[in-house]
């Protein structure tokens, strides 16, 4: 099975202080909804906006579901983890632990499967130790059933802290993904258990815990001064750190009646236990790792809903008849619940989400996120950092695995003037270090079988990583070049040129080509690459941008179907248009630019 590597250096959005994903989707909808009290014009919308989410998220099930398997669906996504297996071996006698996302990938999936075999051999037992130590009665209570829910209800027990919870966490803020998971998992609690039994994470403060700076169970007391410190370390790290990438491998019941949601990460993101370490540098007064709530410095899981005692078991018999109800009950549920997670797994494995940011929670009260306590948090963005080190990591990568990447992207980091946050040294030896790690993989045994390519915010330096790719299966390929405001060198400049000129006609199984240039002088314009593309015989997809001379579009190839073009409006006479040799094409679109 191929698979996808997704590599962009710095996809940059910031805000501080942040309105989450979630919270925007809840004002929008308290604004529907003030709109349907308002009249007839805001339920129109309201329902609308309703079946086109329905319907949205129900397509996206659909696509997941169309592949029958869930490592089919894993596989899809660029995590095959039977070829990871197959590696197990070279795993074990590595010396960089942390280099593999196949490695960390394997623990994880082992410990998933631990996690779902607790249930069966340990049986459900619910109404003692929910989580940390923790028990039942200490979290939860019910209101009376005489209230004006007419049932008991679950309430949160508050207990605040002197010392507060400092922890740094992963939010779920893809608004979709959330829901959907909290949509499935309520839904399929509810054929088994009444409402009464279950306490469900709030959809809005989804997250998975990376690491601890306090405890409740080893508190490490901090001045505000520290506290500070602490906060801008942790975004030193997410500033050093690329999003995480996730994708759901399955829903595990553990014997305690927690609902869990288990992911792999999918390649070119963070890894956990690579965050974890840094994190564990940034803090060093941070509770050891034995101390720390997550042991397992792989996992990435979430919390979706805790299943508790119900409010009152029947008292046939005293107090004894009460504990073999009790677990009878427990008994009973436990293969209906095994069998919600099997059928939860099958629903939504292949779902996506990605945690562009970290959050360092300072927690007033014990469990206060999971609890709906009091906490402040302190946002962090996950930004690919564009250094050298990092395109050398994705080279690495790509050495050991391109055989099999079926898709490869990049992204040089840009800043707000769109100047490359590298020096122009920099940036060549990063460039270098990718063009060399896709040299190295073609030589491999395996080769290498790109089938699509998409390079974006480059300039003609992309012409040492065009140059290696694999002429013989490439089908696809998306250039966007981007001239900085930066001083170079012209001879150099020119020399890049005629190497990316020279590479285009060589590959000759292209079938779409896009090129798209920004820039301000000819050699900053698509035109002098038109005439490499007359070679390009299979090519039936071609859309570039900007031209400067029209008569530049007589060097397309005869074989196009499609044709896509912008240019520039100038004051030229001498410019002919000439497509009559285009016999066979079907589609033509242009789009007419001012000049500068």
């Amino acid at each position: 099975m191929q698979h996808r590597l997704t590599h962009r250096l710095g996809q940059i959005h910031y805000e501080d202080p942040i309105l989450p994903i979630q919270e925007r989707g809840q004002t929008a909808f308290r604004l529907s909804y003030r709109q349907l009290q308002r009249g007839g014009t805001g339920f129109a919308l309201l329902l609308v906006l309703f079946v086109v989410h329905s319907y949205r998220r129900h397509y996206q099930a659909v696509q997941r579901q169309a592949l029958s398997s869930c490592p089919a669906r894993l596989a899809a996504l660029g995590l095959d983890l039977s070829q990871a297996a197959h590696e197990s071996a070279r795993f074990a006698t590595s010396s960089d632990d942390s280099s593999s996302v196949w490695q960390h990938s394997l623990v994880r999936q082992q410990l998933y499967r631990e996690m779902a075999a607790g249930l069966k051999q340990h049986g459900l037992s619910l109404g003692g130790v929910v989580t940390q130590g923790l028990t039942q009665p200490q979290l939860f209570t019910h209101a009376d059933a005489s209230s004006k829910w007419g049932r008991p209800r679950i309430m949160p027990v508050l207990h605040p802290l002197q010392v507060p919870v400092r922890a740094v966490v992963l939010p779920l803020l893809d608004h979709e993904a959330a829901m959907q998971l909290h949509a499935a998992v309520r839904h399929a609690l509810q054929q088994v258990v009444a409402d009464d039994s279950v306490w469900y994470q709030d959809d809005t403060s989804m997250h998975a815990t990376l690491y601890h700076a306090s405890t409740h169970g080893h508190p490490v007391p901090a001045a505000p001064d520290a506290v500070r410190q602490e906060i801008a370390a942790v975004r030193g790290v997410a500033g050093r750190s690329c999003p995480v990438r996730a994708v759901l491998d399955r829903v595990v019941v553990t014997s305690t009646g927690v609902v869990v949601a288990c992911w792999q990460v999918l390649p070119g993101s963070s890894e956990p236990a690579g965050l974890r370490a840094a994190l564990k540098d940034a803090l060093p007064a941070a509770p050891a790792p034995a101390q720390q709530v997550v042991l397992q410095p792989s996992l990435l899981h979430i919390t979706v809903a805790r299943l508790l005692a119900p409010a009152k078991l029947p008292t046939h018999g005293g107090s004894q008849a009460i504990v073999e109800r009790q677990v009878w009950h427990s008994q009973a549920l436990q293969q209906a619940l095994a069998e919600v997670a099997a059928d939860l797994t099958d629903e939504l494995c292949g779902l996506v989400a990605v945690f562009e940011e970290v959050w360092f929670v300072e927690e007033q009260d014990l469990l206060a996120l999971g609890l709906g306590g009091r906490y402040a948090k302190h946002a962090g963005q996950l930004r690919c950092p564009a250094t050298l080190e990092q395109a050398e990591h994705i080279a690495e990568w790509v050495t050991k695995y391109g055989s099999a990447l079926d898709s490869f992207e990049w992204k040089p980091r840009m800043d707000g003037l769109c100047k490359p946050s590298l020096d122009l040294a920099t940036r060549a030896a990063a460039f270098a270090a990718v063009a060399a790690a896709l040299q190295q993989a073609a030589a491999s045994p395996q080769g290498l079988r790109l089938r699509s390519c998409r390079l974006a915010s480059v300039s003609w330096d992309c012409d040492v990583i065009l140059q290696q790719l694999p002429v013989n299966s490439l089908t696809s390929l998306d250039v966007s070049f981007r001239f900085p405001y930066i001083e170079g060198d012209q001879a150099a400049c020119e020399r890049q040129l005629a190497g990316v000129m020279a590479a285009l006609p060589q590959m000759q199984q292209l079938r779409n080509l896009v090129i798209d240039v920004h820039g301000s002088g000819w050699l900053e314009h698509v035109d002098p690459l038109m005439k490499p593309l007359s070679s390009l015989t299979n090519l039936t997809r071609l859309e570039v941008g900007s031209l400067w001379s029209l008569g530049e579009l007589q060097h397309t190839p005869h074989s196009l179907l499609e044709l896509e073009y912008s240019w520039e409006l100038f004051d030229t006479p001498d410019d002919t248009l000439s497509l009559s040799h285009l016999t066979a094409l079907t589609k033509l679109t242009t789009d007419k630019r001012p000049g500068q």
